[in-house]
């Protein structure tokens, strides 16, 4: 089965807080699992609707809320209040830089950031699961349309 590692990881973790995997559970994993890229809630909402799926906007909530305590998905804040998510099980570690006017988003790897990350977190005795960089600022197209 495609994405069983995703499926088995997500299941135990649910056992584990004492949750059942239910059918509309396992539906919005699927939903995520398919969806390439950021996304926010409301782009599941609508592709579970349009599939004309029966799961509550209250079940995708907490389904999220689950899959990103259990580390599958991860939460990125683009500034002004904003927010999307990510798959992040199995992919490679990267970075974000945001535009805080029009709100495009880069993703981009730099070995240095996570080398200073690793050096940073053996000294002060951690082993790092996970971190979160981000830049905001203005995208060079905002920064022409101010300057015009």
């Amino acid at each position: 089965m495609k994405n069983s590692d995703e499926i088995s990881r997500f299941s135990l973790f649910l056992e584990k807080e004492k949750h059942r995997l239910t059918n509309q559970r396992l539906e919005v994993l699927q939903q995520v699992l398919q969806t390439e890229g950021h996304f926010d809630i409301e782009t599941i909402i609508e592709t579970i609707r349009r599939k004309r799926l029966r799961v509550s906007r209250a079940t995708i909530y907490r389904t999220l809320g689950y899959l990103e305590k259990s580390n599958l998905i991860q939460r990125v804040h683009t500034g002004n209040g904003r927010h999307f998510f990510e798959r992040v099980f199995g992919k490679k570690q990267h970075e974000h830089i945001h535009c805080l006017r029009c709100g495009k988003t880069v993703e981009f790897c730099d070995a240095s950031i996570e080398n200073r990350v690793d050096a940073i977190s053996q000294r002060n005795g951690f082993v790092c699961a996970n971190y979160a960089f981000q830049i905001f600022g203005m995208c060079s197209d905002c920064k022409k349309r101010l300057e015009a």
